[in-house]
């Protein structure tokens, strides 16, 4: 260290020491000397004796690195350099706020003051800037500039002095939030990734707002098969109003036959039911049920096969309940002797009566305490 230290004040203050090294060692100096002033292209003070890069003693007739100034080591023969030193200190810090739109140049700046003065720099987020940015540093100003705003720009846009003092952070960082772009979709209906007003989802709150947007935290998993357990219930259509009842008992006079079929399905030969009224369903498992807010926007996928003799049941595919409410769905009438593939989208379904339930309306859920799939064909 005291080699390498010896090397940059031959360099750059050998108008007032006689260092003495090596031939080797001399080629090794000037090899430094030229980068480093390549890399110091700033232009020399007028009148002054000392480079940019360089801090003049107040004795006026030599000159050190500015890296030696206050670095606790006298490098100055008058001991100057090691004068009036101070820590670094914020003087101004950055907006703690900064909204932008698309498209804008962000600029924020942030003064310190220290002795020697400080070099002032950013981080995003704790980490790099994104490589469009730019920064200066000028007397102890930092500028950053940052164009072409987008949505991934934003963050915490720190700002840190440093001198040979330490080095200090401004508080609180500034937060940069991006506006926008203009939805595609209409009042009352969101999807962030909506490329057309096809695309946007009804916005469902249980009527205490109609103002939905998508949430980033929430990230939707896929559900596995269920088919490791079987179990149909009954469920009682009534004739004339449709209102429905969910039993939780078996709809049939004697067990039908239920086997595993392939390796996510499961075949049923009927039995005889109850009443006629009666429909059987297949009831989900447990890990169907619960809070399923992610599902909204979601889809249930499954596929239904039916070959005998029998006729469509004037019933709902889907059957769902919770919350107080019991909501359906019916689909399209599945085509005998082939697989008959649904794909159901958890948005508004239709709700229905039950014997203490309200006149039906339009609800989506958000608590799944029963979910139903039915057989088509009986």
């Amino acid at each position: 260290m005291q080699i390498h230290k010896a090397v940059n004040q031959m360099s750059f203050a050998a108008i007032t020491r006689n260092v003495y090294l090596r031939p080797g060692v001399v080629i090794l100096m000037m090899i430094v000397v030229i980068i480093l002033m390549n890399k110091n292209c700033a232009t020399n003070p007028p009148g002054s004796p000392c480079r940019y890069h360089e801090f003049q003693c107040k004795s006026g007739n030599q000159c050190i690195p500015r890296s030696f100034h206050c670095d606790l080591e006298v490098d100055c023969l008058d001991g100057s350099d090691e004068v009036g030193c101070s820590p670094v200190y914020i003087q101004s810090p950055p907006p703690s706020m900064v909204t932008a739109n698309i498209g804008d140049v962000l600029t924020i700046s942030c003064t310190a003051i220290g002795v020697p003065t400080p070099e002032v720099v950013w981080r995003l987020n704790w980490g790099h800037l994104p490589s469009k940015c730019t920064t200066t540093s000028i007397n102890g100003v930092g500028t950053l500039t940052c164009p072409n705003i987008q949505e991934s720009d934003q963050g915490a846009y720190s700002c840190e002095a440093i001198n040979n003092r330490g080095s200090v952070f401004a508080v609180p960082d500034s937060i940069l939030v991006v506006k926008k772009a203009p939805s595609v979709c209409a009042a009352g209906y969101f999807n962030s990734e909506a490329r057309s007003p096809a695309e946007c989802i009804s916005c469902f709150c249980f009527g205490v707002t109609t103002e939905c947007s998508s949430g980033i935290a929430l990230v939707a998993t896929k559900l596995p098969p269920p088919f490791d357990q079987y179990r149909l219930v009954g469920v009682t259509v009534h004739p004339g109003t449709g209102g429905i009842d969910i039993s939780t008992e078996s709809p049939y006079r004697s067990q039908p036959s239920i086997r595993p079929l392939a390796r996510n399905g499961f075949q049923v030969q009927s039995g005889e039911r109850l009443d006629s009224n009666i429909h059987p369903y297949f009831a989900m498992p447990e890990n169907y049920h619960g809070n399923q807010l992610k599902s909204y926007g979601g889809y249930l996928k499954y596929t239904v096969r039916y070959d005998g003799q029998g006729h469509p049941v004037n019933s709902p595919d889907i059957v769902l309940s919770g919350n107080g409410y019991i909501l359906v769905h019916t689909g399209r009438q599945p085509i005998p002797g082939r697989d008959n593939d649904n794909s159901v989208r958890f948005l508004l379904w239709r709700m229905v009566q039950t014997r203490q339930c309200s006149p039906r309306r339009r609800y989506s859920r958000r608590t799944t305490d029963t979910l139903l799939l039915a057989r088509s064909y009986e």
